[in-house]
């Protein structure tokens, strides 16, 4: 990518996450939605991470700016739909899950556009067609920068740069989190070597973005008392993107953080049960 179409894209995202939370709070707003949500960023953070999934797989044109705006406004309706249906109901956390509804839903629907080109760098194929992944000289700065990628594509950021001020940043906000983000970055690295996981996606941090989330969700959020149920959450987290991959990779979506989503519902589902 050259100098001028860096700006362009950086650009373009800037704006994306701009309108993503101007849109999603201020329909939140208007419809008069629970503001103890809206204040806590839940409304934000899916319309902002939806507005760029838009920017990221969909060629930019002024279809796809009206694309990213029906987008976000659905996200916040979505997001309230699985508040009532999931927290408010079985006291389930919805989290990323409206983003991740909303961009399979918006990719779905953008391969039958003819005005915009849909670019996931994804090629359907059959499950049956993987045949584990090639040989990959791995040295040691490797992995250094393997352990932040896994933090900065939790915002589709792959380089280590932009994983480190992340980590910074959530070190400043809150320490403890910022302990759960290494360990799920660490783990995901030691356990991803010891099922030998395709190494291009491994090493672009792609396994690692949806265990640092479940780590910081279990281990500070939402169940908080076991450090044992974090460890495995990270486990499962892994296991589940090795199997979604082989699932969306058929369909030409990406994942996002639908391992993460899987592995929290499912824990806390179980923890809530247990604990009642």
């Amino acid at each position: 990518m050259g100098y001028e179409a860096l700006i362009s894209y950086s650009l373009s995202l800037i704006l994306a996450v701009v309108l993503g939370n101007v849109l999603s709070n201020g329909l939140a707003v208007y419809y008069k939605y629970n503001r103890e949500y809206i204040e806590s960023g839940l409304y934000g953070f899916n319309g902002i991470l939806t507005a760029m999934s838009v920017v990221l797989y969909i060629q930019n044109n002024i279809v796809m700016w009206f694309i990213l705006v029906i987008g976000v406004l659905l996200s916040t309706i979505v997001t309230r739909a699985f508040k009532n249906l999931l927290t408010d109901s079985f006291s389930i956390p919805c989290s990323t899950g409206p983003f991740v509804f909303c961009s399979w839903l918006i990719i779905f629907a953008a391969y039958q556009f003819s005005s915009v080109t849909v670019n996931t760098g994804i090629y359907p194929h059959f499950i049956t067609d993987y045949t584990g992944s090639a040989h990959k000289i791995i040295h040691f700065t490797d992995y250094i920068g393997l352990f932040f990628k896994n933090i900065g594509q939790v915002y589709f950021l792959s380089s280590p740069i932009s994983g480190v001020i992340i980590l910074i940043g959530i070190f400043f906000a809150h320490r403890k989190f910022a302990c759960y983000a290494m360990l799920g970055s660490i783990v995901t690295i030691i356990i991803g070597e010891i099922l030998g996981v395709d190494k291009n996606i491994l090493f672009n941090g792609l396994y690692g973005y949806s265990p640092v989330l479940t780590a910081i969700a279990l281990g500070c959020v939402f169940i908080k008392k076991s450090l044992i149920y974090t460890l495995l959450g990270i486990v499962i987290t892994v296991f589940l993107q090795a199997s979604l991959y082989s699932i969306t990779a058929s369909f030409a979506v990406p994942t996002f953080t639908s391992a993460f989503l899987l592995c929290l519902y499912l824990l806390v589902a179980a923890y809530n049960i247990r604990k009642n």
